[in-house]
C-alpha cells in the first residue's frame, strides 16, 4: 500500500480529477516480508516479439518457483492491459506444466487444437484439398512425418500420358495404393465421414470426425493436467458450428479458414473444470478481485493510437481529415479525448496494482527501452528502485486448499497383485459392440428363404433399357428415388425426371467421382416395375421408408447394439410393424440375408423381403 500511494498520489491529484486518498492497511505487515519486488529479465534482442517472450519465460519461471515454495497456483493472477500477445505467456506456463485459465486470451485461431480442427473441416467440405489433407496427416492427430508423406505420393499410381507428373494426394484416394497403415487407417475415417458430409449438419460430422480420430482422448494425453482448457476450445469450435444447416459446411469451412488465415482475434473458451490455475487476466475484468500474488504482463506493448475518424457522442458529432486535412474542431476533440484515454490507462494501473494481497512483481529489463507509447510508460513505477525478488523474503504462502491436487505417492502396488486386479476388473466389465448390418457381418442361422415365382405379372428385361453405371451413384439415386416415392415427394410418372436430377445432385458431392454412363430412363423404368411387383403394389401405402431401427442383445457377459436404417417397414393400421422390405440395387449376394434378418430380430418382426430392383426379384425371409 505504500507502493500505491507513492506511486499514484502524484498522477491521480492532477487538475481535473477526483483527487488520490491515501489507502490504509487493515491489517499489520507480516515480518517485514518483501510486498512490492522486481525480476530483472534478457532482452537480448530489441524487437517487441522477442522482447515479450523473454519477459514470458522470466514470468513462467517466477510462477514456478512460486508454487514450488507452497504457492497454490490459483494464487497468482497474470494481469494484461489487452486481450492480445499472451500466447506467448500462456505457451511458457504450458511448457512447465502450470494450469491456466484465461479470462483475456484472443488467440483463438493460433492454438494447434484449432488448426487441427480448422484443416479438418476443409477437409471434409473439400476432399480434394490436398493442402488441408497434408497439415492433417502431418499434425499431432495423425503424426506422420515428412518422409512419410513423401512416400506415400511417390507410391500413388501416376498418369500414362504424363508420367514424370507428381500425383497429388486427396482424402479420396484408393486406399489400395497407400502402404502406410497410419496414414491408411486416417483416410479411410475421412472416407467415411464424406459419405455422409452432404446429408448431416456441419456439427453432427464435426463431432463424428472428433470421435473418429480420438481427438478429445489425444489432447487430454498431450496436455495432462491442462488438458480442459484444450477440451473447451473443441467444444467451442463445435458451438460455433450449430449455426449452420446441412448446406452450410462449406461456407462454415471458408469462415474458419478465413479467421485462422487472417489470426482474426477471438476470445479462447473458459474451462470450468480447472479449480487450481494461474489465472491470466485483463485489468479491467479484474476490477473488484483480489489474489495473493500479482504479475503484471505485457505492459511493454504500445497502447493504441487515436483514430483519424472520431466521434463525439455526447454532441453526435464526427471529426476526420478529408484529404490529410482536418475538419473544425478535430484536432480540440482528439486531444481531449487522448487526456481522456491517458486518465482511463491510469486507473487501470491503479486496479492493476491494487489486486495484489500479499505480493506485486513488475518485471524490469536489463536494458534501456523506449518507453514512449507503452502502458509501462503510462505512470512512472520507478521500479528499478524496487528490490529483486528473494524466495526467501516472500510472504507466507497462503495454506494449501483442500482440492489440490495430491503430490506422486509411492507405488506400492506389484505386478502379480496388479495382474491379479486387472483380470478381476475384466471379467466383471462388460463388453459392448457396436454392429451396423449394411456394414459388419451379422451371422444368423435357421433362417429360412426363398425366391418368389412372380409369374408373368411384371415387364421382361429384354423390354428395358440394359443397365449402364452400375455403381455407387446408382444405388444412391436408387434407393433416395424409392424413399421419395413412398413419402409422396414424387410420383411414379415423374421417376424418370427426378432420377436425371438425383444423379447430377449425387455426382456434385466432391468425393463422389463424376459418371456419364449411367441412364435416368433405365433408372426409372426399373423402380416402377420393382414398387408394381405384386408383392408390394397391395402394401405399398403402409410402408414408411428410412426406418431407424435399434436393439440391445447381451449374451455370455458380451453385449452388442444393433444399429441400423431398414429400407421401409410396412406397418398395419393400427400401427404394428409388419413387415420389413430392404431393397437392393446389384447381384444377389449371400450376406443380404444376414442383414435383413438382423433387422428382422432388432424389430421382432417374422417376415421380411429383399428386393432386387435390377432383376425384379424378391426373396422371401423368415426368422
Amino acid at each position: 500500500l505504500d507502493f500505491v500511494n507513492n506511486r499514484f498520489n502524484q498522477p491521480l491529484s492532477e487538475p481535473d480529477r477526483a483527487g488520490y486518498k491515501a489507502l490504509k492497511p487493515f491489517r499489520l505487515d507480516s515480518d517485514n516480508a518483501q510486498a512490492v519486488v522486481s525480476v530483472v529479465f534478457n532482452t537480448e534482442e530489441q524487437r517487441l516479439a522477442t522482447f515479450h517472450e523473454h519477459e514470458a519465460q522470466t514470468v513462467a519461471q517466477i510462477c514456478h518457483e512460486l508454487i514450488s515454495t507452497g504457492y497454490s497456483a490459483k494464487d497468482i493472477v497474470l494481469l494484461t492491459p489487452v486481450g492480445t500477445g499472451i500466447h506467448c505467456y500462456e505457451r511458457e506456463l504450458q511448457s512447465r506444466g502450470i494450469s491456466f485459465v484465461t479470462q483475456a486470451g484472443k488467440s483463438f485461431f493460433l492454438l494447434q487444437e484449432t488448426q487441427d480442427l480448422v484443416t479438418l473441416t476443409c477437409i471434409l467440405a473439400n476432399g480434394y484439398d490436398h493442402l488441408a489433407l497434408g497439415a492433417f496427416l502431418r499434425g499431432p492427430i495423425v503424426g506422420l512425418t515428412d518422409e512419410e508423406l513423401l512416400d506415400i505420393v511417390w507410391n500413388l499410381e501416376r498418369d500414362p500420358d504424363e508420367p514424370d507428373r507428381v500425383p497429388r494426394l486427396s482424402a479420396l484416394v484408393d486406399l489400395d495404393q497407400i502402404n502406410n497403415e497410419v496414414a491408411k487407417k486416417a483416410l479411410g475415417h475421412l472416407q467415411s465421414l464424406l459419405r455422409i458430409a452432404q446429408t448431416v449438419t456441419p456439427h453432427a460430422l464435426l463431432s463424428a470426425a472428433i470421435d473418429v480420430f480420438h481427438i478429445r482422448p489425444l489432447l487430454q494425453q498431450r496436455f495432462s493436467q491442462q488438458s480442459a482448457r484444450a477440451l473447451a476450445n473443441v467444444d467451442l469450435f463445435l458451438e460455433w458450428a450449430r449455426a449452420y444447416s446441412v448446406r452450410g459446411l462449406k461456407s462454415f469451412a471458408r469462415a474458419m479458414y478465413q479467421n485462422w488465415e487472417r489470426e482474426s482475434k477471438m476470445p479462447e473458451a473458459r474451462p470450468d473444470t480447472i479449480r487450481d490455475a494461474v489465472t491470466i487476466s485483463t485489468m479491467h475484468n479484474a476490477k473488484g478481485l483480489e489474489w495473493p500474488v500479482v504479475i503484471p504482463i505485457n505492459t511493454w506493448r504500445k497502447y493504441r493510437r487515436p483514430e483519424s475518424i472520431a466521434v463525439d457522442r455526447v454532441h453526435q458529432q464526427l471529426y476526420a481529415k478529408v484529404l490529410h486535412i482536418p475538419t473544425s474542431g478535430h484536432e480540440t476533440f482528439v486531444k481531449t479525448e487522448q487526456k481522456h484515454e491517458g486518465r482511463e490507462r491510469v486507473r487501470l494501473w491503479y486496479v492493476a496494482s491494487t489486486r495484489a494481497r500479499d505480493l506485486l512483481v513488475l518485471t524490469l529489463p536489463d536494458s534501456q527501452q523506449n518507453l514512449n507509447g507503452s502502458w509501462r510508460s503510462v505512470v512512472d513505477l520507478r521500479v528499478d528502485e524496487l528490490p529483486e525478488m528473494n524466495l526467501d523474503l516472500l510472504p507466507s504462502a497462503p495454506s494449501k486448499s483442500e482440492d489440490r491436487r495430491p503430490g506422486p505417492q509411492l507405488q506400492v502396488q506389484s505386478r502379480d497383485q496388479y495382474l491379479r486386479e486387472s483380470n478381476k476388473l475384466r471379467q466383471s466389465s462388460g463388453q459392448l459392440t457396436w454392429v451396423t448390418p449394411s456394414k459388419d457381418e451379422v451371422p444368423v442361422t435357421d433362417l429360412d428363404t426363398a425366391f418368389i415365382d412372380l409369374g408373368e405379372s411384371t415387364i421382361l428385361e429384354a423390354e428395358l433399357p440394359p443397365i449402364t453405371g452400375a455403381g455407387l451413384v446408382r444405388g444412391q439415386v436408387i434407393h433416395r428415388l424409392i424413399e421419395e416415392i413412398l413419402t409422396g415427394e414424387t410420383t411414379l410418372d415423374q421417376a424418370t425426371e427426378r432420377a436425371e436430377i438425383l444423379i447430377t445432385q449425387i455426382q456434385s458431392y466432391p468425393e463422389i467421382e463424376p459418371q456419364d454412363s449411367i441412364d435416368p430412363v433405365e433408372i426409372g423404368l426399373r423402380v416402377d416395375r420393382a414398387l408394381k411387383l405384386p408383392q408390394i403394389r397391395p402394401i405399398i401405402d403402409s410402408l414408411v421408408p428410412e426406418c431407424p431401427v435399434y436393439n440391445f442383445e447381451s449374451e455370455n457377459g458380451a453385449s452388442s447394439v444393433v444399429v441400423g436404417i431398414a429400407d421401409a417397414i410396412s406397418f398395419s393400421s393400427d400401427g404394428i410393424p409388419q413387415l420389413i422390405i430392404d431393397w437392393k440395387s446389384g447381384q444377389v449376394e449371400p450376406h443380404h440375408e444376414e442383414q435383413i434378418a438382423a433387422y428382422l430380430r432388432a424389430t421382432s418382426i417374422s417376415r421380411g423381403l429383399l428386393v432386387y430392383v435390377d432383376s425384379a426379384q424378391v426373396k422371401e425371409v423368415h426368422l
